[in-house]
């Protein structure tokens, strides 16, 4: 099912369609008003798919459409230079590795490249729309990192910019609005469960900045964060903290402060 958010409450969006399932890839497609959906491991089969959905706020339907190698740990995002969604990394059928970009246009998948950064999971993947190119951080390669690459004209390249350090399982979102990229969480070591955090990293105006807010959601793992430009907040939900437990608490950034609005603890 889908969830909705309007600064209030959680309501159910839509229900039904796809199987539940995690580690795949979500996009928001702006010119065809679509969310795309791939892959992903289907919790009650243990195994991940090649399956490409959209939903178009009414209705899901499957896309017949030859899919790209990785299945699951994929992330993707809306690339609005080109107009079509970016899928990159993740694992094969096999559980293998993945070092491919591709990309969606509601009709098929193609391959982009086979170059660029190392095949990982868990990263930070999103559209710096000032700057017309995809920010990938940090993530779970052979080990724990902390690379920074921008996907741009059909190319990848690496940044030499020191930021919040290694970092896998975060969060990480664009104020649109400030022209700002947001990191929270995570995990700084193979040690997933025993390394997590609770910090709040910026990027703005050329430099990093570790923000440190009067209060702020709990160290966790893997939470949900997005930017909402209606009313101008980046909203953080759950995760997973040290102890392994599920998280259901919402909070927003709303430029100088985290405030929780549900399931406060």
């Amino acid at each position: 099912m889908i969830w909705g958010w309007d600064g209030t409450s959680w309501q159910i969006v839509t229900e039904g369609s796809p199987l539940r399932r995690i580690l795949g890839g979500a996009a928001y497609d702006e010119k065809r008003n679509v969310l795309v959906l791939y892959g992903g491991r289907p919790v009650d089969l243990g195994k991940c798919n090649q399956e490409t959905w959209e939903w178009d706020g009414k209705v899901w339907a499957q896309k017949d459409a030859q899919p790209p190698t990785a299945c699951d740990h994929v992330r993707m995002v809306y690339d609005e230079a080109s107009g079509e969604s970016i899928l990159f990394s993740g694992l094969d059928v096999t559980e293998d590795p993945v070092n491919e970009t591709w990309s969606w246009n509601g009709e098929e998948w193609r391959l982009l490249s086979e170059e660029g950064s190392e095949s990982r999971g868990h990263f930070g993947f999103v559209y710096d729309p000032s700057h017309e190119q995809i920010l990938l951080y940090g993530g779970y390669a052979s080990t724990v990192t902390d690379e920074f690459w921008t996907w741009k004209d059909g190319a990848w390249g690496e940044i030499n910019f020191p930021g919040p350090g290694k970092l896998s399982h975060f969060a990480m979102a664009y104020d649109t609005d400030a022209n700002a990229l947001y990191i929270f969480g995570g995990a700084t070591s193979t040690s997933t469960f025993s390394s997590l955090t609770d910090k709040t990293w910026v990027l703005s105006g050329g430099s990093w900045r570790e923000l440190t807010p009067a209060s702020s959601p709990s160290k966790r793992g893997s939470p949900a964060m997005g930017y909402d430009p209606v009313r101008k907040r980046i909203v953080l939900y759950g995760g997973f903290e040290a102890s392994r437990n599920d998280l259901d608490d919402t909070w927003e950034w709303d430029g100088q402060q985290w405030i929780c609005l549900e399931n406060c603890k």
